[in-house]
């Protein structure tokens, strides 16, 4: 079967010929496209979404809420100055990605679609309190990152719609953390674990706290969240907090780790990134 080929000007276009055909897929940096191309995959049409530049960029709004391009490349959000505090950890997660090659080709809305569990932004874009904007015949819809994620390369995205932005809410008077762990440089981490703070009077007044690749999808506990809630730089988080994110994993064993090796990663992986955050909101207090 041949694949027809098309670069629409405008996102109206786009999105009328992914309505037109169900078997048409979209090609944004191509890092996962291209391979499976490679190797025998032929979807009835593919489209460029390379000449939409309304999908490009990192723009800070006034309220502090930042609205990135769907087809912004991993290296332009890693140096994005528009994500500080409560949204830094996103522009520490995509500074991790793979290799430079990699990062100035992939971009987070291709990556937001494949919804590989292990990725860097599924647990950042969690914990960061993401939104996902798609783009239908009908106009567009906003769905919620903790809903939008299914499963392992499943989301809620319909066949008819284009992925055109991802919001953060402001993070002006927040902070954050990203850490991660791989035993191979580049390759897809192990585990990730995110955090981002809220702060009021010295004291954490919000928090959201993510682990993935422990599971089919990156996830939270939010029972376990409200822990940190009145808790001052320099104070104990209680040991349950970090039991309760090892009790709510499903890993799976693989050749990066075993389920076991993963659960046993995750609390000192968490505490690390919870310091970070307590550090860098010390600004605040």
């Amino acid at each position: 079967m041949q694949t027809r080929f098309f670069m629409p000007e405008t996102i109206e276009n786009a999105v009328g010929l992914l309505a037109d055909e169900a078997g048409y897929r979209c090609l944004a940096g191509g890092g996962l496209m291209v391979p499976a191309l490679r190797d025998g995959y032929r979807p009835a049409g593919l489209i460029s979404l390379k000449r939409l530049s309304a999908l490009k960029g990192v723009t800070p709004q006034a309220d502090g809420v930042v609205r990135i391009g769907a087809m912004t490349t991993h290296d332009a959000v890693s140096s994005a100055s528009g994500l500080v505090g409560g949204n830094a950890l996103v522009r520490q997660a995509a500074g991790r990605i793979a290799h430079p090659v990699i990062r100035n080709m992939a971009t987070i809305g291709g990556t937001l679609c494949r919804a590989n569990p292990s990725a860097d932004y599924s647990c950042a874009l969690l914990a960061a309190g993401a939104e996902i904007c798609l783009r239908g015949l009908v106009g567009e819809r906003v769905v919620a990152i903790d809903d939008f994620v299914t499963g392992d390369g499943a989301t809620l995205r319909r066949e008819d719609e284009l992925l055109v932005a991802v919001t953060l809410p402001s993070g002006l008077q927040g902070s954050s953390a990203y850490v991660r762990f791989s035993r191979v440089d580049g390759d897809y981490p192990v585990v990730t674990t995110s955090a981002r703070l809220e702060w009021a009077d010295g004291a954490v007044r919000s928090a959201r706290v993510a682990v993935g690749g422990c599971g089919p999808v990156a996830y939270r506990v939010p029972a376990a969240e409200a822990w940190l809630y009145g808790l001052a730089r320099g104070e104990n988080i209680p040991d349950d907090f970090f039991d309760a994110y090892v009790a709510a994993a499903d890993p799976v064993s693989d050749l990066k780790g075993s389920a076991e090796y993963r659960r046993m990663l995750i609390p000192g992986m968490l505490r690390r990134a919870l310091v970070r955050a307590f550090a860098d909101g010390s600004a605040l207090q």
